[in-house]
């Protein structure tokens, strides 16, 4: 399976973050261990995306940020519905995607809701961020989604593993790594957040 099992990530908005910039994190576990930053020339938003090195040609993303300053990035969440016979592990095409189309989280939004169903190939979180202050998580399934705005939690931010909010209860992956991320973020004391602080303690 050439999906990450360990990915750990985090949206925090300009309201947690120390200098009132949003950070979009991800933490990315791969079979893939050589990788490489491409930039892509396309209409109407060129990109910047992280791709695997055997696969430079930007179509498949697993994460980037656009012309436009919408960023996205996923994590497979393992307790989300998944029919046999439906397109799977499809979330590289939908992230360079929506690179190329997507201005703001908005955007994103209309994106999966014109392109659900069998084909779409989505079993994960879709972290996005944009230039107008949006910031949210999109779990999505090939049939469905449920969106979260990191603005309207307490915390002003959002913190993902390998499963959904919205899926089964007590299923999927990552629920110790979850746990210990909220250890470590609930532990700073302003709860404003550094692209440092997630460089240097919570990614370690």
């Amino acid at each position: 399976d050439a999906r990450a099992d360990e990915c750990s990530t985090a949206i925090i908005t300009s309201a947690a973050s120390a200098d009132a910039r949003p950070i979009l994190w991800k933490n990315r576990d791969t079979d893939h261990l050589a990788n490489m930053v491409v930039f892509v020339s396309e209409a109407p938003y060129s990109y910047l995306g992280i791709v695997d090195a055997d696969d430079p040609s930007g179509r498949r993303v697993w994460v980037g940020l656009n012309a436009a300053g919408f960023a996205i990035m996923n994590t497979v969440a393992y307790n989300l519905p998944k029919k046999p016979g439906e397109a799977e592990d499809l979330e590289g095409v939908i992230m360079a995607d929506a690179l190329r189309l997507c201005r703001t989280v908005d955007d994103f939004e209309s994106y999966i809701k014109r392109n659900k169903g069998r084909a779409l190939g989505s079993q994960a979180n879709f972290g996005v961020i944009d230039a107008a202050g949006g910031a949210a998580v999109f779990e999505v399934h090939n049939n469905g989604y449920k969106r979260l705005n990191a603005a309207e939690q307490p915390e002003k931010y959002l913190l993902i593993t390998n499963f959904s909010r919205s899926g089964e209860a007590g299923k999927g992956r990552g629920l110790v790594r979850f746990d210990r991320l909220t250890e470590l973020f609930r532990a700073k004391a302003d709860a404003k957040y550094s692209v440092e602080d997630v460089l240097e303690t919570f990614a370690r």
